[in-house]
């Protein structure tokens, strides 16, 4: 199926923002016409199989544009973000543990606890998936901090067909970004992800 000239426009958008271009998927499918097992991507070179590069995001603002809805969305659509939890202005004081860990993102993440820690995530999703405005900005360069720059992995075509002889597995240790334009999943056909994914696609079909 062409990609409409709007469909072009939110790959190209997404992809640019990830550090590629439209031309990384163009005219590429995948299937069982290119595949006979498994499809994978992974941060491993010796298993992936779908032509995925690696790109390095460096920092939350970034990973929002390749993969999450801009703030706009929110103003436009009332309570869309309902089902987001944004929490209040950080009570530690990450200033001084920053200042403690001299710009070492481990030593930084060591000094956090696990309630912290567990804040930091749901803020990044918070963030991410939701309106970015709403999280404080303390927690937005703490993230930062510890997280960021992150590489990630990224893998995408025209389109793709997954079916029961050949699933997309998602794999490895760097979180994954998907751009298709149309994916088609038949019967039997499934996604498994053993890894955080961003997917972007401008039509899906499941059969």
């Amino acid at each position: 199926m062409a990609l409409t000239d709007s469909q072009k426009a939110f790959l190209s958008a997404r992809l640019e923002a990830a550090g590629g271009s439209f031309a990384d998927i163009e005219a590429k499918s995948f299937g069982p016409s290119t595949h006979q097992g498994p499809m994978i991507v992974s941060s491993d070179p010796t298993r992936d199989n779908m032509s995925s590069k690696k790109v390095e995001v460096k920092d939350l603002a970034q990973y929002k544009a390749v993969g999450g809805p801009p703030d706009s969305h929110f103003d436009k659509s009332a309570g869309a973000d309902r089902h987001i939890t944004y929490l209040d202005p950080p009570k530690v004081d990450y200033a001084g543990l920053k200042a403690k860990a001299k710009a070492d993102s481990c030593a930084l993440e060591s000094l956090l606890g696990s309630d912290e820690l567990d804040s930091l995530g749901t803020q990044m999703r918070a963030y991410v998936l939701g309106d970015s405005r709403k999280v404080p900005k303390e927690h937005e360069e703490m993230i930062n901090a510890v997280k960021f720059p992150m590489t990630a992995v990224m893998a995408g075509g025209e389109d793709i067909t997954i079916t029961a002889q050949n699933p997309l597995i998602l794999e490895g240790d760097a979180p994954i970004t998907l751009h298709y334009g149309t994916m088609t999943i038949e019967k039997g056909g499934y996604i498994e992800a053993n890894v955080p994914v961003t997917l972007n696609v401008t039509h899906m079909i499941i059969e």
